[in-house]
């Protein structure tokens, strides 16, 4: 294994001083891109750029050692830190009681529909959710800055105006992870990190609107994959904290769990923020794609159909069980994945099952020690509620006192066993064509069969179409997965595909280029990390 060094804590400054947009302008745009926020990004992307790049080599090197047969586990060297009785911050008062949230798009309907719904916390996606073009971001921040000021509105194709009432939920947002850049804002002739961009811009205009409510600032940061990206998290939410000049740990975090190597230094994360951590969130869809992403190399890692990969399975039930242990060890939330069913879908027999699924799942979760649950639609926080603020009398189970582990590295590590099918993946072609159809169309969201597809659902469906290839998969049908079987069900596929695609009322959606990317992604020889990187909406 390839030693990592602890990575510095400063970065060099850039040799250049100039900042460029390459991205559409208008009136509102100018407002929210001003001269005071681009030079508050520049100067975050100065001091933070070198290290992110360094982290990211970090990856590149450790990937190297899992694809020569090292396995992680729990670091000897921070034994202390998961051995000490310390915890973290004590809870702000207004995130407390977390028993049902949503997460959603940022486009102005969106957001007003999701702070009204009656959920506690509503987790504003920049990304899984969110198309990132240049004018979803903008707007999006656009949409944010209004609601916050009270003046977000919008009008329906009825004619009805909506607007936000009294009680609306607290606001947190997600930013992109370290891996992406944003092409549309360059500092020093390079692309700013979308991490820095999404949560930079917000917080520029929102964080001392915040303060002076008394909100607390709340962000949701994704695709860690060690404490060293913690670090330099808690790093970068200190810098904004000073250059506006409040409190040094007045930002709270919530941690997505959603990675494989993440996993293994959970107590480390959340000391890395333990000025300002509010828990930490389990997202299995991201974390089964990290387990193909991260292993891709190991046969004994290849994953059986995606439905087969339920919370049943050791595999990801040791996973949560660690996550509720730890953070309530620490003094956190621990918080429950997605719900990502559509209450609208129009087969009754098929929405009633996805119905008693989903209420099976949310019983489970409460059963199980979670704080609180996300859904992905409004009309589901009632029912998600109901369940939580029966099954959880008080507003968290923090203080529950059974609040150890004895989840094992080798738990962290066996994968979900079942059948492979052919249907499950024929399922996943049409989740990946259709999902990059409406993501390179400007729409980070699309229901395919009553569920919400997002990025996460998409990543893990054409990794897992490129790991059954790789490694020859046989399927109950007898048949050996190879790249001439999935370019045939594409093409079998597409007619179901195009009538599905036009059937949202969009009918110029680039399928074309939605079938090349989703060929390259799933059949070329080598495995593309994210697709964000390689696919541009």
């Amino acid at each position: 294994m390839t030693t990592i060094e602890a990575l510095p804590t400063y970065a060099s400054p850039l040799e250049s001083e100039s900042v460029h947009i390459n991205g559409r302008s208008s009136p509102a745009f100018r407002e929210i891109m001003s001269r005071g926020a681009q030079e508050f990004l520049a100067e975050l992307g100065r001091r933070f750029e070198c290290r992110r790049r360094e982290l990211l080599r970090a990856r590149v090197i450790r990937q190297s050692d899992l694809d020569d047969g090292w396995l992680p586990s729990f670091s000897s060297d921070t034994a202390w830190i998961r051995e000490s009785p310390w915890k973290v911050r004590p809870v702000a008062t207004d995130l407390v009681d977390r028993r049902v949230e949503i997460g959603g798009a940022v486009d102005r309907q969106s957001v007003i529909d999701a702070l009204t719904s009656g959920a506690n916390v509503f987790m504003a996606d920049f990304e899984d959710g969110n198309s990132p073009t240049w004018d979803n971001g903008l707007r999006g921040q656009i949409n944010l800055r209004d609601a916050l000021a009270g003046t977000i509105g919008y009008e329906d194709k009825q004619g009805n105006y909506h607007a936000l009432g009294q009680r609306t939920a607290r606001l947190a947002i997600r930013p992109r992870g370290w891996h992406l850049v944003e092409p549309g804002f360059g500092v020093d002739q390079r692309p700013i990190a979308a991490t820095i961009f999404d949560a930079g811009l917000f917080f520029f205009h929102n964080l001392q609107a915040l303060v002076r409510k008394g909100h607390s600032p709340h962000v949701y940061i994704p695709k860690v994959e060690s404490y060293f990206e913690a670090r330099l998290w808690n790093d970068l939410l200190s810098a904004i904290e000073r250059l506006l000049k409040v409190d040094v740990g007045t930002i709270r975090t919530t941690v997505l769990m959603e990675t494989v190597l993440a996993a293994f230094q959970m107590d480390e994360i959340l000391y890395e923020l333990r000025e300002r951590a509010a828990g930490l969130h389990f997202g299995r869809w991201d974390y089964l794609f990290s387990l193909v992403r991260k292993f891709r190399s190991r046969p004994e890692f290849v994953l059986p159909d995606r439905n087969e990969c339920t919370m049943r399975h050791r595999a990801l039930r040791a996973v949560l069980e660690l996550m509720i242990s730890t953070a309530h060890r620490r003094g956190v939330h621990a918080i429950g994945g997605k719900a990502a069913r559509v209450p609208s879908f129009e087969n009754r027999d098929t929405k009633h099952e996805l119905f008693e699924q989903l209420m099976r799942d949310l019983r489970r979760e409460a059963s199980s020690g979670l704080d609180g649950t996300q859904v992905a639609h409004p009309r589901l926080v009632p029912l998600a509620k109901g369940i939580f603020e029966t099954a959880v009398r008080g507003a968290n189970q923090i203080t529950s006192p059974d609040a150890t582990s004895t989840v094992k590295a080798e738990d962290l590590l066996t994968v979900p066993r079942g059948p492979k099918t052919r249907a499950a993946l024929r399922t996943n072609v049409n989740i990946v064509i259709r999902y990059l159809a409406a993501w390179l169309d400007g729409t980070g969201c699309v229901a395919v069969d009553g569920v919400v597809e997002n990025m996460a659902t998409a990543e893990l469906a054409r990794a897992q179409v490129w790991q059954w290839i790789a490694h020859s998969v046989m399927l109950d049908s007898g048949e050996t997965v190879d790249a001439d079987l999935v370019n045939a069900i594409i093409d079998e596929q597409l007619d179901l595909i195009e009538h599905a695609v036009s059937s949202h009322g969009t009918q110029d959606r680039p399928l074309p280029q939605a079938v090349h990317w989703a060929r390259h992604l799933m059949t070329s020889g080598g495995f593309e990390d994210h697709l964000t990187n390689v696919v541009r909406p």
